[in-house]
């Protein structure tokens, strides 16, 4: 399976921080590449949990120019 983008949720949760140093997750092709999206705010993830109608509206406006960065 070849993926362009990993995003992780929230870092600031736990176990998450030792994500980015564990080496299946480095050895991803697309970490490798530099393609890797942080959601470092908790309302970003909120956003994607709660599943509602504004809530989703705001995870786009949020992560899109998130992805596109990461994707240059």
């Amino acid at each position: 399976m070849q993926v362009d983008l990993v995003d992780v949720q929230d870092e600031r949760r736990p176990g998450a921080s030792k994500l980015s140093s564990d080496p299946l997750h480095t050895s991803l092709p697309a970490v490798e590449d530099g393609h890797p999206v942080v959601f470092d705010g908790k309302n970003i993830s909120q956003a994607f949990a709660t599943d509602s109608v504004l809530s989703v509206g705001y995870a786009l406006d949020e992560v899109v120019p998130l992805f596109a960065d990461a994707l240059k």
